[in-house]
């Protein structure tokens, strides 16, 4: 009986936590654009005897932007702040061997092995000094890279990185991995169910537990980058807490929140991540569009969508 009320109150604080997640999954008609790949194109780059697909979209002028998905799915689900960055910068977002439009080896590539891969595709695709941009499992891919090859990259930006050590077990996973999806977007599930679909379950697995062995910890104090450590609020796999201290172990690392957006801050909040990232670079101060603590979403005259708000450290 103890078992069955211990089952019970765990099922619902997790209801009333997706309930009060939900209220921040609604999308207005402009967000909804920037989920579309009508207009965005696809191109296949020869790497290591396969086809690397990639979203690119590079008619702007700047420094380069290279957006890093993160464990089991594809670069879909990052196009709508790749979309938002496209207006001043050349966009990339490649899926990694394995996942997404890109095939894989029959063995799950480790971390550094998908930061060799996407390092091969940088070199083939002729991208400079890039900011890497990366989601969840990315935010490890792209460290790696960075400490491995330092003179390759300008900036990272890490969004909701992982993994929280509070939170480094499969089974400790699982339940935060629950959690996250009902604060989501309604329509992320789609692309997420596609793609996993797409990755299928062994090596969804096998790269996790490649990822569990390889910390970001470890790389963070050898890259000499910049580095900016952004978190949703509602974010289930990285803590507030995990996040300034590992913005910390960078030696030139920044953190941020943006509230009312959980994990998958690149694709529920891109206006607000695209406008840290212009900052990040010099681009644009936080005191415009901001009033110091808000930020309208373009398009939104009434200022009913202030919901977008930062703290730093």
């Amino acid at each position: 009986m103890s078992r069955f009320r211990s089952a019970l109150r765990c099922s619902s604080a997790i209801v009333t936590h997706c309930l009060a997640g939900r209220r921040i999954s609604q999308e207005n008609r402009a967000t909804r654009r920037l989920q579309s790949i009508a207009d965005v194109r696809s191109v296949s780059t020869l790497v290591h005897g396969r086809q690397l697909h990639a979203y690119v979209e590079d008619s702007a002028r700047g420094t380069p932007v290279v957006l890093v998905h993160g464990l089991g799915i594809s670069a879909r689900y990052l196009l709508p702040t790749a979309r938002v960055l496209a207006e001043d910068h050349p966009v990339y977002a490649p899926d990694l061997p394995g996942f997404g439009l890109t095939p894989g080896p029959k063995e799950a590539l480790d971390i550094p092995g998908l930061a060799r891969e996407l390092l091969a595709w940088m070199d083939a695709m002729k991208i400079e000094q890039p900011i890497l941009l990366a989601n969840s499992m990315g935010c490890q891919t792209v460290t790696a890279l960075a400490a491995m090859a330092p003179n390759r990259i300008s900036r990272l930006v890490l969004v909701g990185p992982c993994i929280d050590p509070k939170y480094n077990s499969i089974m400790k996973q699982i339940p935060r991995w629950l959690l996250d999806t009902f604060r989501e977007p309604f329509a992320l599930f789609p692309v997420i169910l596609r793609d996993y679909l797409r990755c299928g379950f062994r090596r969804f697995m096998a790269t996790g537990r490649h990822a569990l062995k390889h910390p970001i910890e470890g790389d963070a104090p050898n890259v000499k980058v910049p580095v900016l450590v952004v978190r949703g609020e509602h974010d289930a796999f990285s803590t507030a807490a995990w996040a300034e201290k590992l913005a910390k172990l960078f030696p030139q690392g920044k953190s941020a929140t943006i509230y009312d957006a959980a994990h998958a801050v690149n694709f529920s909040a891109p206006h607000a991540l695209a406008g840290l990232v212009r900052w990040f670079c010099g681009r644009a101060s936080l005191l415009t569009p901001w009033d110091g603590r808000t930020m309208t979403q373009p398009g939104d005259s009434s200022g009913k969508r202030q919901h977008r708000l930062h703290r730093f450290g």
